[in-house]
């Protein structure tokens, strides 16, 4: 994304998440569910009006996290089927009043699908305790502790 500034343009909140909510329209998400982070690509100096300033590229890069494999699919159309110019309507569109920023988007790379499986399981014993319970286990005396404890009752009984 070309930005008048990019240095300053990725150290602002604001910016990051206008990104981020413009993200979060295209997949249908809460824009909490949009990781995003900025770095400055090449930068290259513009003459002002009145004086010298930085313009130059900002990348930022981004990850959504959707319910399923199939709204993934779905969402890496819907990034591809963006033309750049709707793009930075979008992020131009999530940018508070009076911000200031002249954004263009001039690349946009490939969206990559990363599917991530968690399986959890529980499994039971014969009680029906959870084997991940920490409940003490009962536990049967052996051959020698039980010989040991009828003779120490033995012996107090005489």
């Amino acid at each position: 994304m070309r930005v008048d500034d990019p240095v300053q343009a990725c150290g602002d909140a604001a910016l990051l998440s206008a990104f981020r909510s413009a993200q979060a329209a295209i997949a249908s998400v809460d824009p909490e569910a949009v990781e995003a982070s900025c770095r400055v690509s090449e930068v290259q100096r513009r003459l002002g009006s009145n004086s010298r300033r930085l313009a130059g590229n900002i990348e930022l890069t981004y990850k959504v996290t959707v319910p399923s494999a199939e709204a993934a699919d779905t969402l890496i159309s819907d990034i591809d089927a963006k033309s750049m110019k709707d793009l930075t309507t979008l992020i131009e569109d999530n940018l508070p009043d009076g911000l200031g920023y002249v954004v263009e988007v001039v690349g946009k790379g490939t969206p990559t699908l990363t599917v991530v499986t968690i399986t959890t399981t529980t499994t039971a014993n014969g009680d029906g305790l959870a084997a991940t319970s920490h409940a003490r286990a009962p536990c049967a005396l052996g051959p020698l502790a039980a010989a040991a404890l009828s003779t120490i009752v033995a012996f107090l009984l005489q």
